[in-house]
């Protein structure tokens, strides 16, 4: 993964999810070249990611049994964590998780089932975070999102609007945390100690 890691300005990275979540490669100047693209098949013996243009062979990087929308992912650079946002289900169900690679694994930070007091009928269509809008130290991140339906009209009434909301975030030791009883990663293992828990906003 190192001559992909070196590349990286000249790569995009895609993550997409729909219950889960695949990692795929390609140049830039190839984005629109499907027989370009590798695949994130899995980890290897020392955890480091294999890679195979066979589609067939795909593994995910992240899986929620409560489902997963098309959500997103961000590189935050002050705190040098990949985050992942997806609602589970409706517009109140809304998970925030954290990497140290895209590939995981995958940490929770925040696993709502009623986020800004909004219901589960209907959409919770994305949840953003902006790199452009991060602080430097990546503790504060202003989060853009969009939900749709009845739902979406309870609480802080997010129907079909533009949505903008602060996220604060602070290190805690992992052992004094409670961590929500939901799968949220599929690699295994935690990637240390210290993670980030989203203040309520």
């Amino acid at each position: 993964m190192q001559k992909h890691i070196a590349k990286e300005k000249t790569k995009r990275l895609a993550l997409t999810t729909a219950l889960v979540a695949v990692v795929a490669l390609a140049s830039q100047d190839k984005i629109k070249d499907r027989s370009a693209y590798e695949f994130f098949k899995g980890l290897d013996a020392n955890g480091k990611p294999i890679w195979t243009s066979d589609v067939k062979e795909i593994h995910p990087v992240f899986t929620d049994s409560n489902g997963a929308s098309t959500g997103g992912v961000v590189y935050n650079p002050g705190i040098k964590r990949y985050i992942l946002t997806s609602f589970h289900t409706g517009p109140g169900q809304l998970g925030i998780f954290d990497a140290p690679e895209p590939w995981g694994p995958w940490t929770t930070v925040a696993y709502y089932d009623s986020w800004g007091n909004m219901g589960t009928a209907d959409f919770g269509l994305n949840c953003d975070f902006p790199q452009k809008w991060m602080g430097t130290d990546g503790l504060t991140m202003w989060c853009v999102f969009s939900v749709y339906g009845d739902g979406a009209k309870k609480g802080i009434n997010g129907h079909d609007k533009f949505n903008l909301v602060k996220a604060t975030l602070s290190y805690v030791n992992y052992e004094e945390r409670w961590v929500a009883a939901h799968p949220t990663n599929n690699a295994g293992g935690i990637a240390s100690c210290e993670h980030l828990v989203l203040q309520p906003f």
